[in-house]
């Protein structure tokens, strides 16, 4: 099984139903259903994720219901001292970007990272895909 991270921004593409970048972000999700990807996101995307969707104007009740299935699909990767402090020395742009990309490498088996903002992430060591390249990665042999 393939073990892949997803930045916030993916995330919010498909609770959003920001089209046409939803579709292959939903793509992943069905994947990661069917067992065939295992996806992990940051802790650091779940307020992220919550206040972006608010101002979509989402309900309360139902970010809350989104946090709690998210939670139980993708493991959760803890922001501790660590990561901020890998953070601070991988020395991304964006230091968001950074915790990202920190909290990916905390996890040996994530072989990909899977972003919209692909330029965020120059500096990485782990490939960097869109949700369309991702998709064609996951269904590859």
């Amino acid at each position: 099984m393939k073990h892949i991270f997803l930045d916030t921004n993916i995330i919010i593409d498909v609770f959003a139903a920001r089209s046409p970048f939803d579709f292959y972000a939903v793509e992943i999700f069905r994947l990661a259903a069917e067992n065939k990807v295992k996806i992990y996101i940051s802790a650091a995307s779940y307020t992220t994720i919550y206040y972006l969707l608010r101002i979509q104007k989402i309900a309360h009740n139902k970010c809350i219901s989104i946090i709690d299935d998210l939670q139980k699909m993708a493991t959760v990767i803890s922001v501790d001292s660590t990561i901020i402090s890998n953070s601070i020395k991988f020395n991304f742009p964006d230091f968001g970007d950074g915790v990202q990309y920190a909290s990916a490498k905390s996890f040996p088996k994530i072989s990909l990272i899977v972003t919209r903002y692909k330029k965020g992430f120059k500096k990485s060591n782990i490939p960097v895909a869109d949700a369309n390249q991702a998709v064609l990665y996951i269904n590859t042999k």
